[in-house]
């Protein structure tokens, strides 16, 4: 009967976070940090690459401009995980 009581209560707890991070979570960019770590995500899935300059979010202001390619200027962590 307890365990039954724990397992309700992780379900419970667990679908609050759940709705929590859904709630927080915006499918919107507005800033130009989101645009461009956007562009790169979008980029990488796209077509494999960091090079932004195909990406509809490309046009932003925090990009880096390499070798007549632009670049996202945000460290990749954030973006493999995305």
């Amino acid at each position: 009967m307890e365990e039954r009581k724990r397992n309700n209560l992780t379900l419970w707890v667990a679908l609050f976070f759940v709705l929590v991070w859904g709630s927080l979570t915006h499918a919107h960019v507005g800033s130009f940090n989101d645009r461009s770590r956007m562009a790169a995500i979008e980029s990488l899935v796209e077509r494999g690459t960091w090079v932004i300059d195909q990406s509809p979010f490309s046009r932003t202001v925090d990009r880096i401009l390499v070798d007549g390619h632009f670049y996202s200027d945000k460290p990749p962590v954030l973006t493999f995980i995305a």
